[in-house]
């Protein structure tokens, strides 16, 4: 029993010019590229590493953005803070800085005003 190639099939009759069946590249198994196809290929995949490449820097960039961002928002925040304590701070030494506050500061450690005997007026020495 044999078979009959179907029609319109490639294969041949035994009738070729190699008289086993087939051409060296099909001997091989496998077809022969077209001419820059390889340079082909390794352009398609520079481009490709390329594409892949810029998209993990973009991507780090951007965490690390995030980060930066993250901080200077809390470094805005603890500005605002010590703003208004220093403002705080500022209120309180205008508030000890008059005569009554400073005498009544004053007494509550143990010191008070002097008297005019205590007083030492030294003369201007100039040039």
């Amino acid at each position: 029993m044999s078979r009959k190639p179907a029609p319109g099939s490639r294969r041949g009759t035994g009738t070729s010019k190699a008289g086993k069946g087939g051409s060296r590249s099909r001997q091989k198994g496998r077809r022969r590229a077209r001419p820059g196809t390889r340079r082909r290929q390794l352009v398609v995949a520079g481009c490709v590493s390329a594409v892949v490449g810029s998209l993990v820097v973009s991507v780090d960039r951007t965490a690390r953005g995030r980060q930066l961002a993250e901080s200077l928002t809390e470094l805005r925040t603890e500005e605002e803070v010590l703003r208004i304590r220093q403002s705080e701070e500022l209120v309180r030494v205008d508030s000890l800085a008059s005569r009554e506050r400073i005498l009544v500061a004053a007494a509550r450690i143990g010191l008070r005003p002097a008297t005019d005997d205590q007083v030492v007026h030294l003369p201007d020495v100039g040039p």
